[in-house]
């Protein structure tokens, strides 16, 4: 989260985006509902450029695609547990939540703090 730079009065989501040679910072917006962001690299409509993360450079990506424009999708973890999946394709809007499921958080409690005596 990016305190200094916040879209819909609240602090934004950052990534680093490139194109060819150029970088530049992607902020999007915390709020579920809204698509508003921020970018300060032109980039064309329908561009689809490479996603990294802020802290550690990583490259940001996914195997699935765009159910729009099948383009890449773009996964950012949630503080909630789960991802955001958002379209890499400058213009499209697509995005989907991930959640993770009970099953899987109830598993992964007793791995970590059940252990069988005997």
């Amino acid at each position: 989260m990016d305190r200094g730079h916040p879209l819909d009065s609240r602090p934004s989501i950052r990534v680093i985006i490139a194109t060819g040679r150029k970088r530049g910072n992607l902020f999007l917006s915390s709020l579920n509902e809204s698509d508003k962001t921020d970018l300060d690299l032109m980039l064309p409509q329908g561009k689809i450029p490479r996603f990294y993360c802020p802290h550690c450079q990583s490259e940001l990506r996914d195997r699935r695609r765009c159910a729009e424009c099948k383009a890449p999708l773009i996964p950012l973890e949630r503080e909630e547990g789960g991802l955001l999946l958002i379209c890499a394709r400058k213009g499209c809007k697509n995005s989907l939540v991930e959640l993770e499921s009970l099953e899987a958080k109830v598993k992964a409690f007793y791995d970590t703090y059940y252990t069988l005596s005997g």
